[in-house]
């Protein structure tokens, strides 16, 4: 009987511990408080890279939250914007669509690039670099 009840205690404890932990999902893994590492913007036009890159400084933050809004703090500018995921590698405010890049427990990079309706050659870019 003692073996009986010890080979049952084994199993459930093998099968208890071999358990997989759910993976969030995309929207999880957003919906938190990023601090702004950088931000980096490159205008190209006549055929020249015109960029601008700024690093976050300490207090500046996105605060991504379930509601669909996210709220930030950057450069000494407050701002509230609606955000949405969408599929697994893409973020939309408002109508921008953000690809992302990188997405881990401590790391957010989103990219995004606007081509110019009028000469495919001219374009934006916008890179943020968030961390918690």
């Amino acid at each position: 009987m003692k073996k009986v009840l010890l080979s049952m205690i084994t199993c459930a404890a093998l099968f208890t511990a071999c358990k997989k932990d759910k993976e969030k999902t995309t929207t999880e893994k957003v919906q938190a408080t990023w601090n702004v590492n950088s931000y980096a913007y490159n205008d190209f036009y006549n055929n020249t890279a015109h960029p601008v890159n700024i690093a976050g400084v300490a207090g500046d933050y996105v605060e991504f939250r379930a509601d669909g809004k996210a709220y930030s703090k950057f450069g000494g500018y407050k701002d509230t914007v609606a955000y949405s995921i969408s599929g697994d590698n893409k973020i939309v405010f408002d109508s921008e669509t953000f690809d992302i890049k990188t997405l881990t427990d401590n790391q957010f990079v989103m990219y995004s690039k606007l081509v110019s309706p009028t000469a495919s050659s001219e374009y934006e870019e916008t890179t943020f670099t968030l961390s918690k």
